[in-house]
């Protein structure tokens, strides 16, 4: 029991010779241009010789405050402007209905037979997603059956989602879901 004591002292000892010699060889590989200099700061009195530092003048790769990268991505952030407070005497109905967003050619202005389809069912479509696609004029399965890769683009690009309509294949989804409603029905 006691050569296990006597190894484990001796792993020790050597482990902190180890530590001292590193560093006084990380000490002595210095270059001048890396040591620390004291420079003096003016104060408000104007005397530059009453605060002193220690500044490095060459900083290390190692010395990085953070590591943010290059080019940092565009956040997905929608701003929401609140409306002009409205006089008592406006009209609160519009004068134009509503229409789908411009340049999506499967959108509609409005659900057929005026129930929308659930889809939420889609994964990766929680509540608010699908309000926003229900604001584009996509409301039924079978319009993200049908989108190709130009059309699913497009509506990833007007809603902001990054890729997302590709990457987890909501046309896919889609098709496999609607099937299943037609069985339903009949």
């Amino acid at each position: 029991m006691s050569g296990v004591i006597e190894a484990a002292l001796a792993v020790l000892v050597v482990y902190l010779i180890g530590c001292v010699g590193g560093y006084a060889a990380r000490r002595a590989s210095r270059s001048p241009g890396m040591r620390r200099t004291t420079q003096s700061a003016p104060t408000a009195s104007g005397d530059s010789a009453a605060a002193e530092s220690d500044v490095d003048e060459t900083a290390s790769p190692f010395d990085v405050a953070t590591s943010m990268p290059a080019r940092p991505r565009r956040a997905n952030v929608r701003i929401v402007v609140p409306a002009p407070p409205l006089d008592d005497a406006a009209d609160l109905t519009p004068d134009v209905e509503p229409e789908p967003m411009a340049g999506l050619p499967f959108a509609l202005a409005e659900p057929r037979d005026g129930k929308p389809d659930d889809l939420k069912q889609i994964n990766g479509i929680g509540p608010k997603l699908e309000a926003r696609l229900h604001e584009a004029g996509v409301f039924h399965l079978d319009q993200l059956a049908a989108l190709n890769k130009k059309a699913a683009a497009m509506l990833d690009e007007r809603l902001g989602l990054g890729g997302r309509v590709v990457r987890e294949e909501w046309s896919k989804q889609a098709k496999a879901l609607r099937p299943r409603r037609v069985k339903g029905k009949v």
